[in-house]
């Protein structure tokens, strides 16, 4: 079972439908026929998704949090500067 939020469908990897061997075999499709571009497309997401998890970023949190010191978390706060909102 994918963890949800470590995959985004169509963004950083494909879900099918948990029982379905036609859904997978469909999403297997996908990927193994997609262009170049969009297999990078794929994995940058990821790379980016998963920088949350950093070993570092994830002591660092942890030790602010013993201290009682905000924490910041950078990928959000950067995905929050560049919101159109």
């Amino acid at each position: 079972m994918a963890l949800p939020h470590l995959v985004h469908d169509e963004q950083n990897g494909y879900l099918f439908e948990p029982g379905s061997a036609q859904d997978l075999a469909d999403k297997l499709t996908l990927v193994l026929t997609a262009a170049p571009e969009a297999l990078d497309a794929l994995k940058h997401e990821s790379l980016r998704l998963i920088g949350a998890h950093d070993i570092n970023r994830t002591l660092d949190t942890f030790e602010s949090l013993y201290r009682g010191e905000p924490v910041v978390d950078a990928i959000t706060s950067e995905a929050a500067a560049h919101s159109p909102e």
